[in-house]
């Protein structure tokens, strides 16, 4: 059992607060905001993803949720990060592989570095038809040697969002 204090409390819950509001216009406000129950979709997704930032300033990319819904989540397949030209390429099954999902489903991605510093959003620009894209990460960043990518789809009126799914990209 881990025993936290509150001024651990305050450095993992202002960590989470700030990942989640450089992502709440891309991501948390289109995938979160019409399923909350009781409070903003902010607050479901800081709620849901206490622990992934910890006091110490690490962070558990395996444990992020970028979003949860009925759609089910779509394994991202072979991916290549360039990180001299700050450049991610993305794949996925272009064919729908649950009960719910439509090849017009719209993919929203969130890459970020190792330690926890959103690098590149992606909302809403891309189909599950398209099956990859390559895009470009913040130039301004020293680049670095792993960056974590998270895929999650939508319905295109919103209406249905997918669990995230999570890949570790080497250099």
């Amino acid at each position: 059992m881990r025993i936290v204090g509150k001024g651990n409390n305050r450095a993992e819950f202002g960590s989470i607060a700030k990942f989640g509001s450089s992502i709440n216009a891309s991501v948390i406000k289109p995938l979160w905001d019409r399923f909350s129950v009781k409070m903003s979709g902010y607050n479901s997704f800081v709620m849901q993803n206490k622990g992934v930032f910890l006091a110490d300033g690490s962070f558990d990319s395996a444990k992020l949720i970028t979003s949860m819904g009925k759609l089910g989540a779509t394994v991202i397949g072979d991916s290549i990060y360039e990180p001299t030209s700050n450049s991610v390429t993305l794949s996925w099954s272009p064919t729908p592989e649950g009960s719910y999902q439509l090849a017009t489903d719209k993919a929203y991605i969130v890459i970020v570095d190792s330690a926890g510093v959103v690098l590149a959003t992606r909302s809403g620009l891309d189909l599950r038809s398209s099956a990859a894209i390559t895009f470009t990460v913040a130039e301004n960043t020293t680049p670095a040697p792993v960056v974590h990518a998270y895929l999650a789809f939508a319905r295109e009126d919103g209406s249905i969002v997918g669990d995230s799914t999570h890949k570790v990209i080497t250099a």
